[in-house]
């Protein structure tokens, strides 16, 4: 079969659906491929059953097989994985997240899948559990994607030469609003609560230990009594919610903290910020910082991991020292206290979001694609 022959699926193998930064990446890219010559599936492990990005991917022509009910034990994922594979017979398999790479990877192999891509988002994604194996793993892989120069430089301290080989291809976003008008920000506000004067300062995506939710509540704890009108409200699911509502009770600003997951969209909550923080440490691709940008929303980050890479300081944001709570709240509050230095930087998100199109990442992908599945000269190689 040639390169651009229709019909190639490629299956997308990812730890679940939920609502996080890197689902939402995989579905900006699975919907634009170029549908005359790959198409898209998507195998979710439920790592998190029952998630809700699942019919984004369906609305997007983009089919979700999902291997584990909620009160099944996760063992039986690995075995259904390789199942599937083995029925769908893919051309390519591609694998998104530490858990979708452990078990994606062997079965590939295993099945015999022409052709196995992992993409890189976090940094130290190459340690995670099962310890040793992931990093072994890797180098089943015809090719490795990693999303930042940030997850490269992490690779390195692994295998120099996987990371001397990656390819580098961060994640992006829409040059248009392909979603349809904008949210209408008032009424989005509204909705969860905020009268006009509040000053909304964000986070979404994943709600884990490593984002370090905890140390903006602790922020915005010290200046609270300054700033009446300061409010959190982070958008996502994740294992940390009732950690970070304890978090927020213990340092006596519970009022100010608000949760919304599933059934408000990214862009939703995004509509109701004046700012996205981003205060992880260990973020290796910034997606929901580049989704803020694309949204005109400025964004605060930690000077770590792959943020700089996205924000520029003082432009369309700021970067703070990781972990220093004393500096956070010092730039939340002089934010908090100038509206017209926050639509400055607003104004100059949406240019630097337009360096993260994912269009470009797309094409970039396909390109990949058909080299990995471009048939051996048989010819060649016998007079080789």
């Amino acid at each position: 079969m040639k390169p651009d022959s229709p019909g190639r699926r490629v299956l997308y193998v990812i730890d679940d659906v939920t609502v996080g930064s890197v689902q939402r990446a995989l579905l900006h890219q699975a919907a634009r491929l170029d549908r005359k010559r790959y198409v898209p599936l998507v195998a979710s492990l439920e790592r998190f059953p029952g998630s809700s990005l699942g019919r984004a991917f369906e609305a997007a022509g983009v089919p979700v097989q999902r291997l584990r009910h909620r009160r099944e034990h996760h063992l039986v994922i690995g075995p259904r994985l390789t199942h599937l594979m083995a029925q769908l017979k893919p051309d390519l398999v591609h694998t998104h997240l530490p858990l979708a790479g452990a078990l994606g990877r062997p079965a590939a192999r295993i099945t015999r899948v022409p052709a196995l891509v992992s993409t890189l988002h976090g940094l130290g994604e190459w340690r995670s559990p099962p310890r040793g194996y992931t990093a072994w793993s890797l180098r089943l892989c015809d090719a490795v994607v990693v999303a930042s120069a940030a997850v490269r430089r992490d690779l390195s301290h692994h295998s120099l030469a996987l990371a001397e080989r990656a390819r580098l291809i961060p994640n992006g976003v829409p040059r248009d609003d392909v979603g349809g008008p904008p949210p209408d920000r008032a009424a989005v506000r509204a909705a969860l609560g905020f009268s006009p004067p509040s000053f909304v300062v964000g986070a979404l995506g994943r709600l884990e230990p490593r984002q370090r939710l905890d140390l903006l509540i602790e922020a915005v704890s010290r200046i609270v009594e300054v700033q009446p009108g300061l409010h959190l409200l982070f958008a996502g699911d994740g294992r940390d919610r009732e950690r970070l509502r304890a978090c927020a009770a213990e340092h006596g600003v519970p009022d100010r903290l608000h949760f919304v997951s599933g059934e408000v969209s990214a862009r939703e909550a995004l509509a109701a910020m004046d700012v996205l923080a981003v205060p992880s440490r260990s973020d290796g691709h910034g997606f929901a910082a580049i989704e803020a940008l694309a949204a005109g929303v400025p964004v605060i980050a930690a000077r770590a991991g792959a943020l700089p890479e996205v924000v520029e300081d003082g432009v369309c944001g700021v970067l703070v020292p990781p972990d220093d709570v004393a500096e956070w709240a010092v730039t939340l509050d002089r934010l908090a206290l100038c509206a017209d230095d926050v639509a400055a930087l607003a104004v100059a998100a949406r240019a630097r979001a337009r360096r993260f199109d994912v269009e470009r990442g797309v094409r970039e992908l396909e390109t990949l694609y058909d080299r990995l599945l471009e048939p051996v000269d048989t010819e060649l190689v016998g007079t080789a």
